[in-house]
């Protein structure tokens, strides 16, 4: 992390700038002007409540804007899961002359299964001469990513417009948009999701609201830009994250698929495993397919140790670089259902 050298909370940090209220109030920047970099110091790719010259017209959105739907009671809301404590602190983006798209996202875990999502609310702030309005996308992901973060993509909605507000400093109350997504016909079984945001940084930005006050990370959430493009916990970017002011409301599991006539519950057994292996330089390829599953999602065993949750598209393939023997197995998620074993052995090498 490289700091500048001044006095007060700012933070240059690979792909964050930190900017408080206060670098606004005891330094002010006129509007446009941008404090020069170091020698040797590298811009970075997001950003937190950064003035920034008007070098060049606003980005045209990704997709045509569409009013705010399902308008909810974003704090009484039957269902509503609230991580914020009410109070914005700051407003995390991206730097709009290093990225065309960031994401903010926070965790949600449900409080029982199965379960779905319907609603979710997002704020977003901005400095004097941000845009009033401006198109974003609603995002949810699954957890099957690497380590437990963001995966697959379970729904979105693209070109909703985002009402903003101005910042005016620590604690003020979010104007809260709110966004009706039961259309993503969500379906969780197990785990958690990740639910936020997606946009293009104007260059007079957009802000997502952030809530510093409490413990650090306890959303749990991830950000992602397309410089660094890779997943990564927020508070590795922008240190005094608690939350992002996002808020989701949870209903009971998704529409199930309709089937013609009742049918008896699938008996272990029934999937059908079969593995094959290929060697390269010096790592062996397994590649795993599998006949008999109903379910959409399945989890991919691998010597007794659950190695990948995934979407059900009857194969899979595993990269081994340590010698031994492997035993797989194939089962569907929220269910007993599992295929036979497969073992595989990867010994020698060039």
């Amino acid at each position: 992390m490289n700091k500048q050298p001044t006095t007060i909370r700012t933070y240059l940090l690979r792909g964050a700038f930190l900017l408080s209220l206060a670098f606004v109030i005891v330094m002010p920047l006129a509007l446009g002007q941008r404090q020069p970099l170091a020698p040797g110091q590298r811009q970075s790719a997001d950003t937190i409540l950064q003035h920034f010259k008007q070098q060049a017209p606003q980005q045209a959105p990704l997709f045509v804007p569409m009013p705010p739907a399902g308008v909810i009671d974003c704090d009484n809301q039957p269902g509503i899961i609230i991580h914020d404590d009410g109070g914005i602190e700051n407003g995390y983006s991206g730097n709009p002359f290093l990225v065309s798209e960031v994401r903010f996202v926070d965790k949600f875990t449900p409080s029982s299964y199965p379960a779905s999502f319907t609603s979710v609310c997002l704020d977003f702030v901005i400095l004097s001469g941000g845009p009033a309005t401006y198109p974003i996308d609603v995002v949810v992901f699954d957890d099957d990513g690497a380590g437990g973060s963001p995966g697959t993509l379970l729904g979105e909605l693209n070109g909703q417009t985002a009402t903003t507000h101005l910042f005016t400093g620590g604690g003020q109350a979010p104007i809260w948009n709110s966004y009706d997504i039961s259309s993503m016909g969500l379906n969780i079984t197990s785990g958690s999701v990740y639910i936020g945001t997606r946009y293009v940084p104007p260059i007079n930005n957009v802000f997502t609201s952030a809530d510093e006050s409490g413990s650090v990370g306890f959303a749990g959430g991830y950000w992602w830009n397309n410089f660094d493009g890779v997943w990564s916990q927020t508070q590795n970017a922008f240190p005094g994250y608690h939350s992002m002011f996002i808020r989701a409301v949870q209903s009971g599991g998704g529409t199930p698929t309709p089937t013609p006539t009742p049918t008896a519950t699938p008996t272990p057994g029934q999937i059908v495993l079969t593995g094959s292996a290929r060697r390269f330089d010096q790592s062996e390829a397994v590649r795993l397919t599998w006949t008999g599953t109903t379910s959409p999602r399945v989890k991919i065993y691998r010597n007794g140790v659950v190695l990948a949750k995934v979407q059900n598209t009857s194969s899979y393939t595993d990269v081994l670089t340590v010698h031994g023997f492997y035993t797989y197995k194939v089962c569907e998620v929220g269910t007993t259902n599992c295929s036979n074993e497969v073992t595989v052995r990867f010994f020698g090498g060039p």
